[in-house]
């Protein structure tokens, strides 16, 4: 069996993230087995983790040309050259090629050169094009991961439903496998709390995806029963003035605060009552991981990778997306029920080891050997 002593990743878009995050885990497990990690993306300003000295190297062009109609997703041409000119580079089986992105031309690349390509893909394929702003763009987006995810020679992927979906899509169905996010470096030792504040807490970017519109709308109707409460959501992201007015024309803005983006947000988990995901889409969302990790109680909606972290009606309630009237009767239930899911969720943080980074790292490499000695 070949041993793999180098990885090749291509990331584009190395966003402030939870792929990201992910990713940076990752690369720190990986270096510290000794293997040498080369990241080759378009931004590296998020280099700030944990990795062996002289195992790990980021490259990035020295200019990038971005083509226009690729800015959706951040790719470009000048990141897919050195992508290019680093594979031509490898000359043996002891180096894994990752994308972390279902990108189609790094897998064309690969195929040209002979090399074998692994993709890393966590979106629900179907729920990001339903829920596409750019109906077009998001038909060319899906063609082209059916054609990468067939020409790839493996495929990760970190939720049911995606593994389903991705399964639907290939001729040779063994070549993709489930591996959850490589999130979480401990699980928290939590104790009931019964001093909460009664806040509603959601945390995500200001965008479509994450459907922060629809939570507002349906808090207003639960506020209009509930008047002690109060909903806060974290994040960032260019929505968040769009969001500000909508608070502003329901004249609720004593009732929603709005709160930068923190690194640190188990005093929020620790103090709210609950919390909410209302995303019309996700791959395997890394804060309902922490959520569950605090032991908060937890409302998801039932995209992708809500189901493989939640017990529905045990460690929390899952509710059909954007149906208003069932999120709204689940934050009742929440509400006249707080003791039973309170103490369940305390229950349920033993069961986030799902995803400690170290045994689904471990997962990963094992693919990489499987894939490398076929």
């Amino acid at each position: 069996m070949k041993k793999i002593k180098k990885i090749l990743i291509f990331y584009p878009s190395y966003e402030n993230g939870g792929a990201t995050k992910n990713l940076q885990n990752l690369i720190t497990f990986f270096t510290y087995q000794n293997i040498h990690v080369k990241l080759i993306t378009g931004n590296a300003r998020y280099s700030n983790f944990e990795y062996k000295k002289n195992k790990f190297e980021i490259v990035k062009p020295k200019k990038i040309i971005f083509l226009f109609f690729f800015q959706r997703v951040n790719y470009s041409f000048s990141v897919l050259k050195l992508f290019f000119k680093n594979v031509k580079l490898i000359n043996s089986k002891d180096t894994v090629i990752l994308s972390m992105q279902s990108h189609l031309l790094s897998v064309l690349s690969c195929k040209l050169l002979n090399k074998k390509i692994i993709m890393r893909n966590s979106e629900d394929p179907f729920g990001a094009t339903k829920y596409a702003d750019e109906k077009f763009l998001s038909i060319l987006v899906f063609l082209s991961k059916f054609i990468s995810f067939n020409f790839s020679d493996g495929i990760i992927t970190n939720s049911k439903k995606s593994f389903q979906s991705i399964k639907f899509f290939l001729f040779n169905k063994d070549k993709v496998n489930l591996i959850f996010n490589p999130y979480l470096n401990k699980i928290n030792k939590i104790k009931k709390n019964n001093h909460k504040k009664n806040h509603i807490l959601a945390v995500g970017r200001f965008s479509k995806q994450k459907n922060f519109s629809f939570l507002i709308d349906t808090f207003r109707d639960f506020h209009k029963k509930f008047k002690d409460y109060k909903l806060i959501i974290i994040g960032s992201g260019q929505k968040k003035e769009e969001i500000i007015k909508k608070i502003n024309f329901l004249k609720i803005k004593n009732k929603v605060e709005i709160l930068s983006w923190k690194e640190n947000l188990e005093q929020h988990f620790r103090k709210s009552k609950f919390f909410v995901l209302p995303s019309l889409y996700e791959g395997l969302p890394n804060i309902l991981i922490d959520a569950i990790n605090n032991g908060i109680p937890c409302i998801a909606s039932k995209c992708s990778g809500s189901m493989d972290i939640l017990k529905n009606n045990k460690s929390g309630l899952i509710f059909d997306i954007n149906d208003k009237n069932q999120l709204l009767r689940l934050m009742y239930k929440m509400h006249y029920n707080y003791n039973f899911y309170n103490k369940n969720a305390v229950k349920f943080v033993d069961k986030s080891d799902r995803f400690l980074i170290k045994p689904q790292a471990k997962k990963y490499l094992n693919f990489f050997y499987k894939i490398v000695n076929n």
